[in-house]
């Protein structure tokens, strides 16, 4: 009986732990896991992904949803029936905030394919631009079959690993980084570009995505004050709040007698405060207790800041009078100026 409740225990660990593994022996792609995107130019042969493009240059990309980040691995196969170029590559993203691997997004990448020596090439991207943060050992000069592991820790330190024959024998493929720019996933996925020949030579095996998100430890912030009206103040805060302590009246203190009447959500990450009326031109002071983020951080104590309520209206008959009128005549007689004092 212990030895079977302690398998079961392992099991929900690993199944807690791991974010999907995907070997393609069932023969369908789109299932457990579920991939989008190019989803018509991809097919399972053999038990292995492959690509299926058009006959004509092209960029083909599959993602799956995965939030590994944290003492987060990533394992798959690579197979390339060609040499790889700068025409015909293939990217891995193992971290992406986006969906769509083709476009701007923030996360990183294995890259196979550049202009001259064909090496295993870890980078950063941020929007559109792309940042190399590490070059492998390893320089292909034909046909690909490798097999990849890449490792994060809770420090941000990254570990990359290869067998360059495609079998379970990894070797360290240089120092390991760190590098900590981004700290959150939503995709996995594979881009692969391609010529006219060569747009069903890419294969995949052996996906095994493990870790989890990034706990959330940063308290939320006051971001901004807004005077709605005189007796209404938006407040916007750094992240999403909790909707319970975020809508309590006692959590907000007004200097100079303003007294908090009710207090509702306006967004996720704001609130707006009901109160006794403001005086026009008097400056405020808001502080904030005891308000948490959805990850119940609790905002830093004494968070305070400063506000103006100020209305400039137009100014009513005979508030502004026009009693002087000066001309004053340059040496140039052709030019003058006149003069208003009021």
């Amino acid at each position: 009986m212990r030895g079977i409740v302690f398998t079961f225990l392992v099991s929900i660990c690993l199944s807690a732990m791991s974010q999907f593994v995907e070997d393609f022996s069932d023969g369908d792609f789109t299932n457990d896991p579920g991939w989008s995107g190019d989803i018509a130019e991809f097919l399972v042969l053999d038990g292995k992904l492959r690509s299926n493009g058009p006959e004509e240059s092209s960029m083909l990309h599959l993602s799956t949803s995965s939030a590994a980040i944290e003492n987060a691995s990533w394992s798959f196969l690579i197979e390339l029936g060609f040499a790889p170029s700068s025409t015909n590559q293939v990217r891995v993203y193992l971290v992406s905030d986006e969906e769509n691997l083709e476009g701007d997004l923030n996360g990183y990448f294995i890259e196979i394919g550049q202009s001259g020596d064909d090496q295993i090439k870890f980078y950063r991207q941020d929007g559109a631009s792309k940042v190399l943060l590490f070059t492998g050992a390893t320089t292909f000069s034909g046909q690909v079959t490798v097999r990849l592991n890449v490792s994060r820790d809770l420090d941000g330190q990254w570990f990359i690993q290869s067998d360059p024959e495609g079998g379970n024998t990894l070797i360290s493929e240089g120092e390991p980084f760190i590098d900590d720019v981004h700290t959150s996933s939503r995709f996995f996925g594979i881009v692969c570009s391609h010529s006219r020949t060569r747009n069903d030579l890419f294969y995949f095996d052996d996906f095994v995505v493990t870790g989890t998100e990034i706990s959330d430890r940063v308290s939320p912030q006051i971001q901004s004050v807004s005077v709605l009206s005189s007796s209404q103040i938006e407040v916007v805060f750094t992240e999403r709040l909790d909707s319970v302590t975020a809508v309590q009246p006692d959590n907000y203190i007004i200097d100079n007698q303003i007294a908090i009447l009710g207090v509702s959500m306006s967004r996720s990450n704001a609130v707006v405060l009901q109160t006794t009326e403001l005086t026009n031109g008097e400056s405020y002071l808001l502080q904030v207790t005891n308000v948490e983020d959805e990850n119940d951080n609790a905002i830093e104590p004494a968070s305070a800041l400063s506000f103006e309520y100020l209305v400039i209206s137009q100014p009513a008959f005979r508030e502004v009078v026009i009693n002087e009128i000066f001309s004053n005549q340059m040496d140039d007689q052709s030019i003058s100026h006149d003069f208003i004092e009021l």
